[in-house]
């Protein structure tokens, strides 16, 4: 059972911003952030999650490479509407 996972991206700022309105719709907020000087990889990280646990995160290391496939549970069919 996977408890989280975490995925580098380019533009950290942009990033974070665009994963707290995509996931809103999903029930996601943006539960934890660490700086760069608290985060053990030494780069920010934000973790997004719902009821209060963080599962998905991104890191400013840079982007990932290759490319990861990330599939999110939705609720119902108007919350994968909202999302999309």
């Amino acid at each position: 059972m996977i408890d989280h996972f975490g995925c580098g991206v380019g533009d950290y700022a942009a990033a974070k911003r665009f994963y707290t309105a995509a996931l809103a719709p999903l029930g996601y907020t943006l539960i934890m952030e660490a700086s760069a000087a608290e985060a053990e990889s030494g780069a920010a990280a934000a973790g997004f999650g719902r009821d209060g646990k963080p599962d998905f995160w991104i890191g400013a290391e840079g982007q990932t490479a290759p490319p990861l496939h990330v599939a999110i549970a939705a609720d119902n069919r108007a919350a994968v509407d909202a999302f999309y």
